[in-house]
């Protein structure tokens, strides 16, 4: 889970996005057309180069947008036709569409595409002085990039607020393992996926939280008290997790969950098996088309909604 920063970095942080300037010819490139690979990839490309000099200001990882452009991108080449703007979803929704980025990656594939998070301000994601990350998603790629293909909604990826049958395409990325009521985001899914419609969902998996426990343990710096102390802070004082790290009496370090809603190490490594995805995803009404990986730590699952009989 992303760690806040000081209440101070914050505010400078909204300022900052507040003031971006971004290129008119980048402008451009995100109002398409992208008729080939070759202009997908300049879209890409160009995004990336804009926003990697201000990652610090939407989130801790700096190769986040490189690594999320590339993922989508591979799987473009990994599924052929399921990312076609030559032949674009009708109605698209993206279930934790964070502060847009993602968006603008998808919006060649998506006639209108329809991006909700959570009503409410995501501790670490969001600046002060904006209420959601929706508000920050609106003025990126509505107000600065000028893209008409996407909005946004405040909404709980259980409760979209869409007609039944609206979309024809649902995509989330690292979201699912957020989530404590799957099944209430899968039945949200099926109510508002018309008949045949798809939905892809990239989630994280067992080795995701075997590296993370490999690289706790194996790291060139020990883990210190103060790292613990403040793990337990987050816990029991600012309620961001009920989990925190652990050292135990032999002295192997347990980390904390990844999942905000779970309590122990071994819950996150439970949900992160593929067949407790996998297995709801068919209990609600779906037929399984692919799962495959675009990178080691997670698994890409396309599923189609069946046809009514």
């Amino acid at each position: 889970m992303p760690q806040p920063h000081p209440n101070g970095q914050a505010q400078a942080a909204a300022e900052a996005i507040r003031a971006l300037e971004v290129p008119e010819s980048l402008r451009r490139l995100a109002q398409g057309p992208w008729a080939s690979e070759a202009d997908l990839m300049a879209f890409e490309d160009a995004l990336v180069r804009f926003f990697t000099p201000h990652a610090a200001l939407f989130n801790p990882y700096p190769t986040y947008f490189r690594t999320r452009a590339y993922e989508l991108r591979l799987l473009r080449h990994l599924a052929p036709g399921l990312l076609d703007p030559a032949r674009p979803y009708r109605a698209g929704v993206e279930l934790g569409c964070a502060f847009g980025f993602r968006s603008l990656l998808l919006s060649p594939y998506c006639e209108q595409l329809t991006g909700f998070d959570i009503p409410e301000r995501y501790v670490g994601c969001v600046p002060s002085s904006f209420d959601t990350s929706v508000d920050v998603a609106a003025l990126l790629v509505n107000g600065k990039l000028g893209s008409a293909r996407a909005r946004f909604a405040r909404r709980w990826p259980t409760d979209t607020g869409l007609p039944d049958g609206a979309a024809d395409f649902v995509y989330s990325e690292y979201l699912l393992e957020h989530a404590p009521d799957l099944p209430g985001v899968l039945r949200e899914c099926a109510r508002i996926l018309q008949p045949g419609g798809r939905m892809v969902h990239v989630v994280a998996n067992t080795t995701d939280t075997t590296l993370q426990f490999i690289d706790a343990n194996v790291r060139s710096s020990p883990v210190t008290v103060w790292e613990v102390a403040r793990s337990l802070v987050a816990k029991h004082l600012l309620r961001r997790s009920r989990s925190a790290m652990q050292i135990r009496p032999n002295g192997t370090i347990v980390p904390r969950c990844h999942s905000e809603f779970l309590s122990t190490f071994p819950q996150q490594i439970e949900l992160y098996r593929i067949e407790n995805t996998l297995f709801p995803i068919l209990e609600h009404g779906f037929r399984l088309e692919q799962v495959l990986a675009t990178r080691e730590h997670n698994n890409v699952i396309v599923a189609r909604k069946l046809e009514r009989p």
